[in-house]
C-alpha cells in the first residue's frame, strides 16, 4: 500500500511539472471575450509589416534577407510571413530591424488546434455599453493608438510602430471597459473541402485533379475534375436517398460497400440465376465499378471514396452470366422495379448499338413512367451513358438518346478537360436526338486510338482474382497488359481496380452528384435536378458553347460543388413555426457538420448559444416579445456564398384584436371577430381559445376565429366580451366593449280597424313582460337609450292604389283615422331614424 501511495505522489508531481512546462510555453494568450486562448510561439516564423507597399520590392527584400521565394509568404501588400530554420531566425530578425521602413515585427503563434495566428499593428476593440467617450479617449491616449475605423461592431486601432499589439489588446480588455479586445490576427481561412483518408483516393483524378501522377505515369490539368471534395464539405449524402444501379450486379458485403449501405431486394435479378440475388457472376465487374464510384465508403482507410458515400445503392442485375443482355421487356421491368421500390435515381451505363430514339417503345415508356410517377410523382432522376464509339466521333446510343424530358445523357471528358476520344460528338441537326447534356471525367482514349492510353479510372472490383484486377482483357488495342495488377498493393487491393473508364464511368458520377443534390433538397423534381446539373456545369475545353451548349461536352463538365451549392439555395430551413423564450431548434439536416453556416433573424429573436453551425437554437428576445419574425441561414463554401429562403415564424404568445357588433338590442345576436396581428391562428400556433363576458348577455360561443353572442332579454347596459388565445409560448387576452340598448316597441291597435287605429310606442319600464312577448308588438331600436322618440313618419300603402295616407308625428301615442279607407288589407310603414318598420293593417266594418 505504501509503495502505491508513493507512486501516486510521484505521478502527481510529474503531472504538475508537465503542466507547468506546458503553461510556460503557452505564456502568451489573447482574450476571446472572457476566455483566455493560449498561443504557442512558432520558432521558425516571423510576421513583418512594412510602413508602405513593399510587395513590389519582394526580390530586393528576398535578396537582402538571403531567402528564396518559398520562404516569404505575402499576406497583403505590406505584410509577409518569413519562414526559416529556427537557428537562423535571430540573424534574420536583426536584419529586418535594420530596415527603416519596418513598422512591426512579431512572432507567429499557433493555437492548440494548430491554427497559425499572426500579430501585426492592428487590434479590434468593442467597448461595453455605458462606457463614456471620455473613458475611451483616455484609454486610447494612454496606449498612443490611432483610430482607423469605427463600425457598429468594433473599433479598428493601430498601435505605435514597434509596439506589441497582443499585449496592448490584452491591456484594453483587462481595463474592464471592453466586450472584446484582440489583435486583428492574420490567419488562413480554409476552403472547407474534405479530403478522405481512403488510400486510393489520390488516384481518383475525376474527383480531385491536382495534376498528380495517378496511373501509368499519367497526370492531368489542375482542377479538371468535378470538385467533389468541395461538395463534400457541404454534404456526403443522406441515407434516405437511394440510387439504383442497373448493371451486372453488385458484390454482397463488399469491403468498401457493405450490405448496410445496399438495398438488396427480392426480385432484383432480372437475368439468369437466382432472381433474388443481384450479385455479379464470374469476372463481371461493370456493376461493381459503377456502384463504387457512386457509393463506396469514405474515410475507412481502405479503397476509394464514393461521391455520395452516405446514400444507399440498390443493385439491379440486368446481364446474364455470359454478359448477354436481357429482353426489352426485362429491361422495362427492371426500370419499373427501381422506380416502384423507392429509387430516387436510376443509373444506366448500358445501351444498344442504335441511334434510333424509339428503338424499343416498351423501354421508352418505362422511362417515361419512372420520370413522371417515381418519387411520389416528383420523378426519378434517370441517367444514361452516351456510349463509346471509335469511328467518326460516334453517336449517342439508345436509350441515352430517348426523347424524354429530364433524362440525362452523359459523355466523357479526360484529365485535361477535353472530350475523350471515344465520347460521342453531339449532332443537334440529327432527327435522332443526338445530344450530350453534360460530361464527367473518365479515361482519355483506348490504346488503339492513342497507343499509350488505356483505362485509368478507379473504383471497386470483385474481391479476389475475379473482376478487372488482375486484368483479363485489353481495351481493343495493346493495353492494358493482360495479367497486370492495379492496384498491386494495399489493404484488400484485389477488391479494387484502376482499369475502368468510358462513359460508363462518367454516368455514375452524374448519378452520384444527383444524389448529393437530392440529399440537400429531396423535394426537387427530376426536371429541376436536370436544370441544376446542366446549369452549374463548367464550360471547359475551349469549345464553342452556343446558348450554353457545345457539341463536344454538352453544357460542360460536371461540377459537384456548384450543383450542391445551387441545390442548397432552394432548400427550406427545418424547424418549427413558433419561437418561444424556451427556445426552438432550426437546422439544415442534410449538411455536413463542418459547413460554415451563419444564422440571422428578426430583432425579436436571439441566438443564446451563438449563430453558427448546421443547427441553431433560437429564442424569443424577451418574455414580452410577440409578433411576426423570421430566421435566415447563409452558407459560405468553396463554391460561393448562398443565402437560403427565409423562414417566417411567429414569436411569443398570440397577438390579436377584437372587432364586431358592439351595439345590440335586447334579445338580439351579435358577432365578435378575432383579428390576428401579422398572421392567422395557424401561423400563431393557436392551441386553445377561451371566451367569456361581463354585462347583459345570455351567452358567448366561439372558436379561434370568431364568437357569436346574444343580448339578454330583460335589460340593457354595457359590458365586455373577453377572448383568451393560447399557443405554446403562452396566452394573451383582449376584450370588446359592447352596449345593449332598451328599444321602443310599437303596438298598432285595434287591428282590424274600423274608424281609426292607434299607434303606441312603449319603452323602458312601460314594457310589461306580456307586452315584450306579444307577437303583435314590433321592436323599434332608436339608436340611443332615451325615452325621447323624436319625429317619425307614417305611411299607409295599398296593393292596388299605392300610397293612400302620409303623416308625421313626435308623439308616442298617435290616432290614425281609417274611416276614409275602403275595406281591405293595407301596410303601415313607420319610418324611424331612416329605417322602415312594417306592420300589416286591416280595415274592416
Amino acid at each position: 500500500m505504501k509503495n502505491n501511495y508513493t507512486a501516486c505522489i510521484i505521478l502527481f508531481i510529474t503531472v504538475l511539472v508537465l503542466m507547468s512546462f506546458s503553461m510556460s510555453k503557452q505564456s502568451k494568450f489573447y482574450y476571446a471575450y472572457a476566455e483566455k486562448i493560449y498561443l504557442n510561439k512558432l520558432d521558425n516564423k516571423l510576421i513583418v509589416r512594412y510602413k508602405q507597399n513593399k510587395k513590389h520590392d519582394k526580390k530586393q527584400i528576398r535578396s537582402y534577407l538571403g531567402l528564396r521565394d518559398e520562404y516569404i509568404k505575402w499576406k497583403d501588400e505590406s505584410t509577409c510571413v518569413i519562414i526559416s530554420e529556427p537557428s537562423k531566425m535571430s540573424s534574420i530578425k536583426n536584419k529586418i530591424l535594420k530596415q527603416v521602413d519596418v513598422k512591426t515585427i512579431n512572432p507567429v503563434y499557433a493555437t492548440n488546434m494548430g491554427l497559425e495566428m499572426g500579430v501585426t499593428d492592428e487590434i479590434l476593440v468593442r467597448f461595453n455599453k455605458g462606457v463614456s467617450q471620455k473613458e475611451i479617449d483616455k484609454l486610447h491616449k494612454e496606449y498612443n493608438v490611432e483610430l482607423v475605423k469605427t463600425t457598429k461592431i468594433y473599433q479598428l486601432l493601430k498601435v505605435p510602430n514597434g509596439a506589441d499589439g497582443l499585449e496592448i489588446a490584452n491591456k484594453y480588455h483587462e481595463s474592464g471597459l471592453t466586450r472584446f479586445s484582440h489583435p486583428n490576427f492574420i490567419c488562413d481561412v480554409e476552403l472547407h473541402q474534405t479530403i478522405p483518408n481512403d488510400p486510393y483516393f489520390i488516384n481518383q483524378f475525376s474527383l480531385n485533379n491536382t495534376g498528380q501522377v495517378f496511373a501509368d505515369g499519367h497526370s492531368g490539368t489542375n482542377d479538371s475534375d468535378i470538385d467533389a471534395p468541395e461538395a463534400w464539405a457541404i454534404t456526403k449524402g443522406n441515407n434516405n436517398i437511394v440510387i439504383a444501379v442497373l448493371d451486372q450486379g453488385l458484390t454482397s458485403d463488399h469491403p468498401d460497400l457493405p450490405n448496410t449501405r445496399q438495398i438488396r431486394l427480392n426480385g432484383s435479378n432480372f437475368a439468369d440465376g437466382d432472381p433474388n440475388n443481384p450479385s455479379p457472376t464470374f469476372n463481371s465487374n461493370h456493376g461493381n465499378a459503377c456502384a463504387g464510384i457512386i457509393g463506396a465508403t469514405q474515410n475507412n482507410n481502405e479503397g476509394i471514396a464514393g461521391i455520395a458515400s452516405n446514400c444507399r445503392i440498390m443493385p439491379i442485375r440486368i446481364f446474364n452470366a455470359d454478359n448477354s443482355g436481357i429482353t426489352p421487356q426485362g429491361l422495362a421491368d427492371a426500370i419499373g422495379f427501381a422506380s416502384q421500390n423507392g429509387a430516387d435515381i436510376i443509373s444506366n451505363s448500358w445501351g444498344y448499338n442504335s441511334d434510333d430514339p424509339n428503338l424499343h417503345p416498351v423501354i421508352r415508356d418505362a422511362i417515361i413512367a419512372a420520370t413522371t410517377e417515381g418519387r411520389n410523382n416528383l420523378g426519378c432522376v434517370v441517367v444514361f451513358s452516351g456510349g463509346n464509339n471509335f469511328e467518326n466521333d460516334g453517336f449517342v446510343h439508345f436509350p441515352s438518346n430517348v426523347n424524354v424530358t429530364g433524362v440525362l445523357t452523359v459523355g466523357a471528358s479526360d484529365r485535361f478537360d477535353q472530350k475523350s476520344f471515344y465520347s460521342p460528338l453531339a449532332n443537334p441537326a440529327s432527327q435522332n436526338n443526338q445530344v450530350i447534356d453534360l460530361v464527367a471525367p473518365s479515361h482519355r482514349a483506348y490504346s488503339n486510338q492513342i497507343a499509350t492510353e488505356t483505362f485509368e479510372a478507379w473504383s471497386i472490383d470483385t474481391p479476389g482474382n475475379a473482376g478487372y484486377n488482375p486484368v483479363k482483357s485489353s481495351d481493343g488495342g495493346n493495353l492494358p497488359v493482360i495479367g497486370s495488377i492495379l492496384p498491386g498493393t494495399g489493404l484488400n487491393n484485389l477488391s479494387y481496380t484502376g482499369r475502368f473508364g468510358g462513359t460508363s464511368y462518367s454516368c455514375p458520377q452524374v448519378a452520384g452528384v444527383a444524389a448529393l443534390i437530392l440529399s440537400v433538397n429531396p423535394n426537387l423534381t427530376q426536371e429541376e435536378v436536370f436544370e441544376i446539373l446542366t446549369e452549374t456545369s463548367d464550360e471547359v475545353g475551349g469549345y464553342a458553347y452556343i446558348n450554353g451548349r457545345s457539341n463536344e461536352l454538352g453544357f460542360g463538365r460536371l461540377n459537384a460543388c456548384g450543383a450542391v451549392t445551387e441545390a442548397i439555395s432552394t432548400t427550406l430551413i427545418d424547424g418549427p413555426n413558433l419561437v418561444c423564450t424556451s427556445g426552438s431548434t432550426f437546422g439544415l439536416d442534410a449538411l455536413s457538420a463542418e459547413v460554415p453556416v451563419t444564422w440571422t433573424s428578426s430583432s425579436n429573436i436571439s441566438f443564446p448559444s451563438g449563430n453558427t453551425g448546421s443547427t441553431v437554437v433560437a429564442k424569443a428576445y424577451s418574455s414580452t416579445s410577440s409578433g411576426a419574425g423570421w430566421i435566415e441561414a447563409a452558407i459560405s463554401g468553396a463554391c460561393g456564398n448562398v443565402t437560403l429562403p427565409r423562414k417566417d415564424v411567429w414569436v411569443g404568445p398570440p397577438s390579436f384584436t377584437l372587432s364586431g357588433t358592439t351595439i345590440l338590442d335586447i334579445g338580439m345576436p351579435g358577432i365578435a371577430i378575432v383579428n390576428y396581428s401579422n398572421g392567422d391562428h395557424f401561423s400563431q400556433g393557436i392551441q386553445n381559445s377561451d371566451w367569456s363576458f361581463t354585462g347583459p348577455l345570455d351567452y358567448v360561443n366561439g372558436d379561434a376565429m370568431k364568437a357569436h353572442y346574444r343580448a339578454g332579454r330583460r335589460e340593457g347596459g354595457v359590458g365586455f366580451i373577453y377572448a383568451t388565445q393560447t399557443n405554446q409560448c403562452g396566452s394573451s387576452e383582449n376584450r370588446l366593449f359592447f352596449e345593449v340598448e332598451e328599444p321602443f316597441f310599437m303596438l298598432v291597435s285595434p287591428n282590424p280597424a274600423n274608424e281609426y287605429t292607434e299607434l303606441n310606442f312603449y319603452g323602458g319600464d312601460e314594457i310589461s313582460e306580456y307586452q315584450k312577448s306579444s307577437p303583435v308588438m314590433v321592436s323599434v331600436p332608436m339608436g340611443e337609450k332615451t325615452q325621447e322618440l323624436g319625429e317619425y313618419e307614417i305611411q299607409i300603402w295599398n296593393e292596388r292604389k299605392g300610397l293612400v295616407k302620409q303623416m308625421k308625428s313626435k308623439s308616442k301615442k298617435l290616432q290614425i283615422p281609417t274611416n276614409n279607407l275602403e275595406e281591405g288589407t293595407y301596410f303601415l310603414h313607420v319610418i324611424v331614424n331612416g329605417k322602415v318598420h312594417k306592420q300589416q293593417l286591416k280595415v274592416q266594418r
